[in-house]
């Protein structure tokens, strides 16, 4: 990237040196959170489609006979809020919801201390291996619940709901 004469003075040399190393350093950090930014939603940091269905290979390589479970939380009316409050108010929605729904989590009664959120469209899915776990329908309707609170978006009081499905 820079040229220099073959009688270089040793400080231009060390000089060269540190920009080379500097811009090498750039190009690294940069790779790193390319590397993260194609695997994660930019609105919620969460692991996103992609990382989701390489997750759920890496699983079922590893142990062909584990039984999963997905619930997946579609939030009732995220429509209407973009369209009424715009689509920042949307994504606090969604950042709101995916806090909700970590804390639920983290609950010991549900044990989800090892289940994975992933954020699929305009959805959160919960995956979890099965059998170290309360049964889904009670975890759906136990994560529904968390997700239903009053929240301030774009100066309006909103209450979210969401519906779920299972799969196992």
């Amino acid at each position: 990237f820079r040229f220099l004469t073959k009688t270089c003075p040793p400080p231009e040399l060390l000089e060269a040196i540190a920009a080379g190393c500097n811009r090498h350093a750039g190009k690294c950090a940069e790779r790193i959170l390319l590397s993260q930014a194609v695997d994660q939603d930019a609105v919620t940091g969460l692991p996103d489609r992609r990382r989701f269905a390489a997750d759920v290979a890496r699983l079922q390589e590893r142990d062909p006979g584990m039984a999963l479970a997905l619930v997946v939380i579609a939030i009732d009316d995220l429509e209407l809020v973009k369209r009424t409050l715009g689509h920042a108010a949307a994504d606090s929605a969604i950042v709101a919801s995916t806090r909700r729904l970590q804390a639920a989590m983290r609950e010991p009664r549900h044990e989800l201390r090892h289940a994975v959120l992933f954020r699929v469209d305009d959805r959160l899915a919960v995956l979890w291996c099965e059998q170290a776990i309360s049964p889904a329908h009670l975890v759906a309707a136990h994560l529904l619940k968390a997700l239903q609170a009053n929240l301030v978006l774009a100066g309006q009081n909103v209450r979210l709901s969401g519906h779920a499905g299972i799969a196992m």
